[in-house]
């Protein structure tokens, strides 16, 4: 399964057709809020989440929204 995630997103016709790709690991029971923190980080170019945006989940995706304005982004969840 791993396996068939990288080599889709390796490909680079599907690579050129985004602006940014994010990857985040899942565990079973994931910290949303740390993955919004991560998912920023990447969109960002290694920014971390302004403080006051880890108040609130809602907080966060107004950030989120904020760094992916008019970008292309594909946000790869890996379970595995």
């Amino acid at each position: 399964y791993a396996v068939c995630l990288y080599a889709v997103v390796r490909d680079e016709r599907l690579r050129s057709s985004f602006k940014t790709i994010c990857w985040l690991n899942l565990s079973q029971h994931p910290e949303i809020m740390q993955l919004q923190a991560r998912l920023y980080e990447q969109l960002s170019a290694g920014d971390e989440i302004p403080a006051k945006a880890t108040k609130s989940v809602e907080r966060i995706v107004e950030e989120l929204r904020r760094v992916a304005k008019e970008k292309i982004v594909l946000v790869v969840l890996d379970g595995a």
